[in-house]
């Protein structure tokens, strides 16, 4: 945001609603209030938006850029922001300022680490339009290919996928082998991560400002690996060196869901490099702090249920978790300032199955679910929220056939989906394991949409 030559904003001074005090140990939640739109004169289809913004303190906003310019007035507290290449400057209370259009805006933060941020702002834009959207902000055509790039190596069974932000390159993690790997552009593989105590591994995440991946593991009897507590008692998460595959730190999350089976499943990383990492059968999210410190979030009785239950999670770049019920098909918003005060996200229907999650903007999200007892389709959804993912609506779904998708991940403006007939190794007794062995199905990407800004 720029500053300009004063601007009064007097009506809004009696707007004064006191922000949340944000734990020291997680995410601050940014509270964005519209508090008043007016038909834009002279310019049918428009509107003008008066919006109300709080920033707890040590909150800090993702790379964002605005559609239409923006004027506001800071009311409390300081900020600093920067757009493109340009220096920070510091506005505080007391000052105006102007939001550009279409630029990006890499910094914009809270500059006191104890008082809070409030600022209002408003934009004069075409009605339905967000005012908001991340730098790589894209809306999702789903749209299968019938090309697809196979995995080189048979029966890995991988049931993760994630972008290597230094390379550009897949990772994928095995289920099997309890393994990390790197997929070249011809489907050969390099394993990154190969660290013995990995049993399998359900979930990943890249973290490009440390130069580390995090990579779950559990054991469902399913590896070539058995880990010493047995099936379903196994809970841990492995952090590794984005270049080497070397281990950084390996945290037990057992002793914090004691007494209960674990399936440790779906991981993503916030802003400031802390993870947040699903047990499909504790009930529960775990919180490790970059320093590998790990803690238990929440631990809910909605969270339980038969089968595989929490599974598939992303951070939300305003401070709160979008997690789904693989058993149920039902979405959750779990707020970090408040982790208690979770809610189930108004859908217009369950996604039985669901399992992966991707965060395409702030309003949109990309839902990949699978065959199970309670689920028919092998499909991906895109899901579009304009309250803040207290509801959402359906933009579009794309069956996926009998491939048992489990993830997707975005490379190059296109989406790709993971599958490797999972279901049947997963499902399988021991003869039915060795019959896909010997079988030696490959995994495949395949491409099943497209991005566009």
């Amino acid at each position: 945001m720029r500053p300009t030559a004063a601007l009064a904003f007097s009506l809004l001074t009696a707007c004064t609603h006191a922000p949340t005090p944000p734990s020291t140990s997680t995410p601050p939640e940014i509270h964005r209030q519209l508090l008043a739109t007016r038909p834009a004169d002279g310019a049918p289809g428009q509107e003008t938006q008066l919006w109300l913004i709080e920033y707890p303190q040590g909150a800090q906003a993702p790379r964002h850029r605005h559609p239409v310019v923006g004027v506001g007035y800071v009311l409390e507290g300081a900020f600093e922001s920067a757009f493109g290449d340009e220096q920070p400057v510091t506005v505080r209370a007391g000052e105006s300022f102007i939001d550009p259009p279409h630029l990006e805006h890499r910094l914009f933060r809270n500059a006191k680490a104890d008082s809070p941020l409030k600022f209002v702002v408003a934009y004069t834009i075409p009605k339905g339009t967000p005012v908001f959207e991340l730098a790589d902000n894209r809306k999702v055509q789903l749209e299968r290919s019938e090309s697809a790039l196979s995995l080189a190596q048979p029966a890995l069974y991988p049931e993760t996928m994630e972008l290597n932000p230094l390379t550009q390159q897949f990772l994928v993690g095995s289920v099997r082998e309890g393994a990390v790997f790197q997929v070249a552009a011809d489907g050969s593989l390099y394993k990154l991560v190969d660290d013995p105590r990995l049993i399998s591994v359900l979930g990943i995440a890249a973290d490009a400002r440390s130069k580390r991946l995090w990579v779950t593991s559990s054991d469902l009897g399913a590896s070539v690996k058995h880990g010493p507590e047995g099936p379903k008692k196994h809970a841990a998460v492995g952090v590794y060196d984005l270049t080497s595959g070397g281990a950084v730190h390996w945290v037990d999350l057992t002793a914090l869901a004691p007494d209960t089976e674990h399936l440790i499943n779906g991981i993503t990383l916030d802003h400031d490099g802390n993870a947040y990492v699903t047990d499909s059968f504790a009930a529960a999210i775990y919180k490790i702090d970059a320093q590998g410190r790990a803690s238990l979030l929440l631990q809910h009785e909605t969270f339980r249920g038969a089968g595989v239950n929490l599974n598939g999670i992303v951070y939300h770049p305003d401070g709160y978790l979008l997690t789904v019920m693989k058993s149920t098909g039902k979405l959750y918003r779990v707020p970090l300032s408040d982790p208690g005060k979770l809610s189930a996200v108004a859908i217009p229907s369950s996604f039985a199955g669901g399992d992966g999650l991707w965060l395409a903007s702030p309003e949109r999200l990309v839902l990949v679910a699978n065959k199970t007892p309670t689920a028919s389709a092998n499909a991906a959804y895109v899901l579009h929220t304009d309250s803040s993912w207290q509801r959402a609506d359906l933009d579009g779904s794309l069956p996926l056939g009998d491939v048992y998708p489990t993830t997707c991940a975005a490379q190059g403006g296109k989406l790709y989906a993971l599958s490797a007939r999972l279901d049947g190794w997963l499902t399988g007794d021991a003869t039915k394991r060795a019959a896909l062995l010997a079988e030696g199905p490959r995994a495949e990407i395949r491409q099943i949409g497209s991005l566009s800004p």
